[in-house]
């Protein structure tokens, strides 16, 4: 049986073990698999926090890393290593985790400030996770840990809400509007 793998659209032709994948395949989708987990989970325990429900800026912004990364790091787990499978759970799962980091956005955007995104802000994720997870397979002894990543990735940057160039509460929910014809 050939592995199922499937990495920037290039299937990989190497024998897949009794789990559906090559060995160095095996490794880098269970790292991306434990890489998006810990993410969701790092993001319900700061849920939990006071200093969260008290919408503070700090844990607000963090709580937004953590969503996107978990967010992120589906998208690319499906992409790569179950490409022709589509998960309903899983992708039901990312739609939450999406629903959950446009209210953290709305409740940055409801103390009076804004949003300053970067441009490719989930792009930048998925670039930066995919470079890491095909460097943490190839070489183990190199001890690359992709949860260190987090420190280099983009995060959302509250502002006050007259800067140029920030995402307002008006146009926030502009943007969010439901269409009027379907």
């Amino acid at each position: 049986m050939q592995c199922k793998a499937n990495l920037n659209r290039i299937p990989c032709h190497n024998s897949a073990e009794s789990n559906s994948y090559c060995p160095l395949h095996y490794m880098q989708e269970r790292a991306l698999y434990h890489f998006y987990k810990e993410n969701e989970h790092e993001f319900e325990a700061l849920q939990r926090s006071q200093k969260y429900r008290e919408r503070q800026h700090k844990y607000l912004a963090t709580a937004h890393r953590y969503l996107s990364l978990a967010i992120c790091g589906r998208i690319l787990h499906s992409k790569w290593f179950f490409p022709n499978d589509l998960c309903l759970g899983h992708w039901e799962r990312t739609m939450i985790l999406r629903s959950q980091r446009r209210e953290v956005e709305y409740a940055v955007l409801t103390t009076g400030h804004s949003i300053r995104v970067q441009e490719y802000h989930d792009r930048e994720i998925m670039n930066e996770l995919m470079n890491a997870t095909q460097i943490f397979g190839m070489d183990e002894a190199v001890g690359i840990k992709i949860k260190d990543l987090i420190n280099k990735l983009p995060a959302i940057e509250i502002s006050p809400e007259s800067e140029l160039g920030t995402v307002s509460l008006e146009s926030y929910m502009e943007s969010v509007k439901a269409p009027t014809e379907w």
